[in-house]
């Protein structure tokens, strides 16, 4: 796993990196970390090196790590963002980019671990793969790669995040296939990624990508049920 730390001052680069240290060696998890000492250098790097986590600092000198947030999502739905504040009235501005956890400053060792946690588990839930029938052949995808899977005439339509694929595996087929607990069937029609929905109303679900899932009639309390049941297992 590789994270990304972006904060200014040496000191916390120091001890959050060692904290980190200590926690993934604890989880069994194989660490590599990058320390960014702005947000335009991290951006810079960003364009052509793969990390799995962002850790930010909120008050940056140039950039704040909302703003530096709000781009990396724009490039990322779903790599887990957390933010180092020393100001607790500031995490909760975190939720508009759906970040997965914050630290608070003095940095504490628990709060590492409790954020190493959230991070691992939201990794493990994007990473299994899945193999796409096409009329072209075959491809492999990633499960948090799917936005929505839609039943159309007697195939189905994958929109992922850099536009679609349609299958001959049939919508019943799919719901057997992912995860139970990262997607949802919420109309005869569609399954949906509860990872990627932007908001939930009465009568339909608009997704990251700004697409409105119908939600068929009896099903919103169900939805509303696994949705909380995701956010509580993915970020806690």
């Amino acid at each position: 796993m590789k994270i990304a730390i972006v904060e200014d001052e040496k000191i916390h680069q120091d001890y959050l990196s060692a904290m980190l240290r200590g926690a993934a060696k604890d989880y069994g998890t194989v660490l590599s970390l990058r320390v960014f000492g702005s947000a335009e250098a991290f951006l810079f790097a960003f364009e052509e090196e793969k990390v799995d986590a962002v850790l930010l600092d909120i008050q940056l000198k140039t950039m704040n790590g909302y703003a530096l947030a709000e781009i990396i999502r724009q490039r990322d739905k779903n790599i887990p963002l957390a933010f180092i504040t020393g100001i607790k009235d500031y995490v909760f501005e975190g939720y508009n980019v759906d970040a997965c956890g914050y630290i608070l400053k003095p940095i504490k060792m628990e709060s590492v671990y409790q954020l190493m946690n959230k991070i691992i588990k939201k990794l493990s839930s994007v990473e299994k793969s899945l193999i796409v029938k096409t009329k072209d052949g075959i491809i492999n995808l990633y499960e948090n790669d799917i936005y929505y899977i839609e039943s159309s005439n007697h195939s189905t339509i994958l929109h992922i995040n850099k536009g679609s694929y349609v299958s001959n595996t049939k919508l019943r087929e799919w719901v057997e296939e992912l995860s139970k607990e990262s997607f949802f069937k919420v109309h005869r029609c569609y399954i949906i990624n509860l990872g990627m929905i932007e908001k939930i109303e009465k009568t339909e679900v608009l997704m990251n990508n700004d697409t409105e899932i119908p939600i068929a009639r009896g099903m919103w309390e169900e939805l509303m049920m696994a949705y909380l049941a995701y956010r509580r297992k993915v970020y806690h």
